[in-house]
């Protein structure tokens, strides 16, 4: 009954002030008051932005003096892009000439005011100012062009001219900054961090985190981290390293995690006197205890904590501790004092007391014993008693919904613990009140009254007043917190032995809430297995029915966190510029809208009221519908548009006997959906997934033990075995498919499905052999030996592969490969590099790993083009195959095959952690740095049948720093980044590699071969007649010569597109 992840909070301590005060009174020039943070409508590319207090703008002086400063949705979103202010006239400084064109006199909001094109030192880049006086103070607004409108929507607020009435749309401006003179300070254009403000990276990294947000927060938080300057406070960067540490656990980076918690620790250590050190300190504790949570490790979150219960309720046992804990940050006493009640620490205070009695209930409940539901009850009432002292003092309720809602979500769970142990009549009426705790959770983030069944049992009471004031302003918690609760709600009522069909329906409910949010939750909702095992035991009692539809639809919900955080990449690549971004995160938040409201016309008994939600309900899914037939045309969008495709949209992408399997892990359990054309059938694996997982590392280490560099006796029985619990009761649907189509999970992520052995008998006859036949398996029924093979990286991505025709190029091929190491002169002048985020790194390393990795023979790219027809085919090899030689190319997009014959990083040489996931090139002039990384490619413009990467080991690494920059949580976890990079540039198939292989002839032959076939028949009858060549081989019939080879995409297509006419 331990939720997921998602829903464990990033703390809102050192920056809690502005997050819980949102909405608190604060004095304003125009006699009103204004929140915290302000939403101000969109920019020019579309952006939705927003004000937040800023308590140390430069402008400011005196104790009434305020600032804002503006910050636009996008992957930089701790990069302010305007700030706006007000001071006191006879206190303002004139603006700098030598920084602004001359001034132009402008009418703004019915106020005379000027106008100015500046050079903002501040943000580094060109701005519009605007200025004018009122009631004796000096009102000025600063941002970039692009954000004018808000800037000056801002500017208004603060001057008491009007909030700005639809958020929703462009904000107005007033003039046209065309008209005003240039700034003679253009082309000092500082860098891209000149505007960084670490607190505001912090803010947004704590909204994200509390929302369930996880993959959005460990991206603006990590970033956030690497734009730090060397020189920054410690404080500051430990503080950032927490948050980005629990958004790295909440979204399973165990790795990256357990390396912010150190750094932190390291911070804390070494600088004892930063400023609310052992504050912090407190902040590292409770954070070690959710993420020992997130790994179900309860004994351990117990530890974290050092959990002393007392009757008064304070987990703070030190005097000194608690004293240095009430003493405010230095950077908020002005608010503090503005604002009055309680203090900045006592609210923090508030809120870390009652996240550590949370995670102490749900450690106890979940370690179970004697005396578990005894002591998860006192640590939740502190939880409580925290939070109603929190929403006490003078915050606005809408901040603190997520700590609502844990604290109702486990004292229901406390319900049904007692009721399953109380028994007897005592269990319906016990679920009954378990289900109104989940109701009232729901309705405080939904922002709805609870149901008449709820009515008095909520844990957390909400006056009447304060629920009024959150339905009045539509107060609906975003992210998947909402999904997660109802989705745990619809497996108590399955529990409680409700209906059948409310239970789904329920669950249904809360799949379309998950699907709204789950790439940036990246996480698996508590409870969803017990959905699947419904719907598996629903689909084997009445095939026709639509369970296998809702479960396809449901597994595809759950986010897998690495591809979360991988496509979170790619789409920042693909929609950059334009406005593309822009309606790609509103189609995302209408999405959650629309989930919102579906729920809330589900709950609402008010006719008046539900008519209201359906009329809102209505616009939503018009304006949704109009951004999907907007962005339906973006075929490069689509390729890493993972939306959720029915079971009758793969059937109809289907050919005649092609299967699509897909496998799930949730957990400790695994299913498989296996689709064709005329059948569909679901189930769950006969085997938990951890005794999968060492089947399939049994079979792996017998195709190549990396440790001694052998290659062993392949275990052909496990692979075998494997096969048939991963087929389970599609066995012979399997069997008889002439092509399959894998979307890999669990055993499968890091061994090819095409050496599992199909048939028990040709096991029998491989033992009965002997030892004198013990290293041929040119008898063993392989499937690759029997069905094309390809792998898909979602549904949709196949179907959009599928869909998408043949190249229209009019080349046919091109080769890449043979790096030339960089000569020791290039290596004495060059100085540090930075891939990836935040990794400078001195040349000289990346050196010695290009001089380390052996040049791959342009013999192979010989090989392919002659085998393809092509032999005078283009090749870019030795100095001239440089990363920026292939980013600047024009023409790429004029080849229908592009072949690299190269190496993947061999990050483990390079003894940097940030590195993304790339290819080995030669080092050219200027910005080159010999490796063509996942972003590089994914920018790339391309019209590709298929891109060959004949490389060592170019799909799932081995190595964690790889592993996570590829998106992933360890080696393995997902396909590799480099495929998915390669669709992205538009190739309908990637060919790739699971291990490092061979150079020897062997690998020629198969090559030869697979480019010889090709010329006539699709990609995939290629790779499988040019495996089963080796296969028939008794000497090259072993796995580790053929069985590392992949396709990604559509194999159905041909190398060379059909000539026409």
């Amino acid at each position: 009954m331990i939720r997921r992840s998602a829903l464990l909070p990033a703390g809102l301590l050192s920056a809690g002030l502005p997050l819980l005060l949102a909405g608190c009174a604060s004095a304003s020039g125009g006699g009103g008051v204004l929140p915290d943070r302000i939403a101000l409508g969109r920019d020019g590319t579309g952006e939705p932005c927003i004000a937040n207090r800023n308590w140390k703008d430069p402008q400011l002086g005196g104790p009434f003096d305020r600032a804002y400063a503006l910050t636009c949705r996008s992957v930089a979103a701790s990069r302010p892009v305007g700030s706006v202010a007000a001071v006191l006239t006879r206190e303002a400084k004139a603006e700098d000439a030598a920084l602004c064109g001359a001034p132009g006199a402008v009418t703004f909001r019915g106020q005379p005011a000027e106008a100015r094109r500046c050079f903002d030192k501040a943000l580094g880049t060109q701005t519009v100012v605007v200025r004018f006086t009122r009631g004796g103070q000096t009102y000025r607004g600063s941002a970039t062009p692009s954000v004018q409108g808000p800037m000056e929507a801002a500017l208004a607020a603060l001057a008491g001219l009007g909030v700005p009435a639809d958020t929703g749309t462009a904000a107005p401006t007033s003039f046209q900054t065309t008209e005003l003179a240039a700034a003679p300070g253009a082309g000092e254009a500082g860098g891209y961090d000149a505007g960084f403000d670490a607190q505001i990276a912090l803010r947004e990294g704590i909204v994200l985190n509390r929302q369930g947000q996880s993959v959005d927060a460990s991206r603006v938080l990590n970033d956030a981290l690497s734009r730090l300057p060397r020189g920054a406070l410690p404080g500051t960067r430990a503080e950032l390293a927490l948050e980005a540490g629990l958004a790295d656990s909440n979204i399973r980076f165990n790795d990256a995690s357990d390396d912010h918690f150190a750094l932190a620790k390291t911070l804390l250590d070494e600088n004892p006197n930063v400023d609310r050190a052992p504050f912090l300190l407190q902040k590292l504790s409770v954070y070690r205890a959710l993420d020992r949570l997130n790994r179900r490790d309860w004994t351990g979150a117990l530890t974290a904590l050092d959990v002393k219960l007392q009757p008064e309720g304070s987990l703070l046992q030190n005097s000194g501790l608690l004293a240095d804990l009430n003493q405010a940050p230095q950077d908020s006493a002005t608010a503090s004092a503005v604002v009055g009640g309680p203090s900045t620490a006592e609210l923090n205070q508030y809120v870390i007391n009652a996240q550590r009695y949370w995670a102490a209930s749900v450690a106890y409940l979940a370690r179970g014993g004697t005396d578990a539901v005894a002591q998860s009850q006192a640590a939740l009432d502190g939880a409580r008693d925290n939070l109603v002292k929190l929403l006490g003092g003078r915050i606005d309720p809408a901040s603190v919904l997520w700590l609502i809602a844990q604290v109702e979500r486990q004292s229901g769970r406390l319900d049904a613990r007692r009721a399953e142990v109380a028994g007897g009549d005592a269990v319906n009426a016990g679920y009954a009140t378990a289900i109104a705790k989940f109701d009232c959770a729901v309705a405080a983030l939904q922002a709805t009254l609870p149901p008449s069944t709820a009515a008095g049992q909520c844990a957390v009471p909400l006056s009447d007043a304060t629920r009024a004031r959150l339905i009045s302003t539509n107060a609906i918690a975003s992210g998947p917190i909402a999904a997660e609760t109802q989705m745990e709600r619809a497996g108590l009522l399955r529990r409680a032995g409700a209906p059948t069909e409310r239970v789904l329906a329920d669950y249904n409910t809360a799949v379309d809430a998950l699907i709204a949010t789950s790439r940036s939750s990246g996480g698996t909702p508590t409870g969803i297995e017990n959905y699947l095992d419904l719907l598996t035991e629903e689909a084997k009692a009445n095939p026709s029915s639509d369970a296998a539809e809702r479960f396809f639809r449901a597994v595809q919900a759950i986010g897998e966190p690495g591809i979360a955080r991988q496509m979170s990449q790619l789409q920042s690549i693909v929609t950059s510029g334009g406005t593309t971004a822009a309606r790609v995160r509103d189609r995302t938040e209408l999405g959650r809208e629309l989930s919102s409201l579906r729920y809330a016309i589900t709950a609402e008994q008010d006719p008046a009221r539900r008519t209201s939600l359906e009329q809102q309900r209505d616009a939503k899914q018009a304006q949704l519908d109009a951004i999907e037939a907007e962005l339906g045309a973006n075929s490069r969008l689509a390729q890493i548009d993972d939306r959720p495709v029915t079971v009758a949209d793969i059937q109809g992408a289907l050919q005649p006997g092609e299967i699509y399997l897909k496998l799930v892990e949730i957990r400790a359990r695994e299913y498989g959906i296996v689709i064709g054309k005329d059948q569909v059938q679901v189930y769950p694996l006969a085997a938990p997934a951890r005794d999968l997982k060492t089947i399939a590392s049994v079979v792996r280490l017998s195709i190549r033990d990396e440790a001694d560099r052998r290659i062993p006796v392949f275990r052909v029985r496990a692979a075998n075995g494997l096969f048939n619990l991963i087929a389970g009761p599609a066995r012979d649907q399997i069997n008889a498919a002439k092509a399959i189509v894998v979307d890999p999970a669990g055993p499968l992520v890091t061994l090819p499905v095409g050496v599992l052995v199909t048939d028990t008998e040709s096991v029998k006859a491989y033992e009965a052999a002997g030892a004198t036949a013990r290293n041929d398996y040119s008898k063993v029924a392989f499937l690759a030996a029997q069905a094309d093979i390809s792998n898909a990286l979602s549904p949709r991505s196949f179907l959009i592969s599928r869909k998408t025709a043949e190249s229209t190029a009019r080349n046919a091929f091109i080769g890449f490969g043979e790096h030339a190491p960089p000569p020791p002169v290039m290596v004495a002048s060059r100085g540090p590099v930075s891939l990836g985020l935040g990794c400078p790194i001195e040349f000289t390393e990346l050196a010695r790993a290009l001089r380390e990795s052996e040049p791959i023979s342009a013999r192979r790219i010989a090989i392919a083009a002659d085998a393809l027809g092509v032999p005078n085919a283009p090749r870019v090899t030795g100095a001239a195959f440089t990363d920026t030689a292939v980013t600047s190319e024009q023409d790429l997009d004029q080849y229908q095959v592009l072949h690299f014959a190269t190496h993947g990083l061999p990050e483990q040489q390079v003894g940097c952690t940030d590195i993304p996931p790339s290819l080995i090139t030669s080092v050219g002039e200027g910005a080159s740095d010999g490796f063509l990384s996942f972003s590089e490619i994914a920018g790339l413009r391309l019209n590709a049948n298929l891109v060959v990467l004949a490389a060592c080991q170019t799909s799932a690494g081995l190595s964690r720093e790889l592993a996570r920059q590829s998106g992933q949580e360890e080696a393995g976890k997902s396909l590799e980044g480099l495929v998915r990079a390669f669709l992205t540039a538009n190739a309908r198939a990637v060919l790739a590699t699971y291990w490092k292989v061979s150079v020897e002839a062997e690998s020629d032959a198969l090559f030869k071969t697979f480019y010889e076939t090709g010329r006539r028949k699709s990609i995939g009858d290629a790779l499988r007649v040019a495996q089963g060549t080796l296969m028939k081989s008794p000497r090259y019939s072993h796995p580790y010569y053929w069985g590392a080879y992949f396709i990604v995409g559509d194999a159905s297509k041909t190398m060379l597109s059909p000539t026409k006419g």
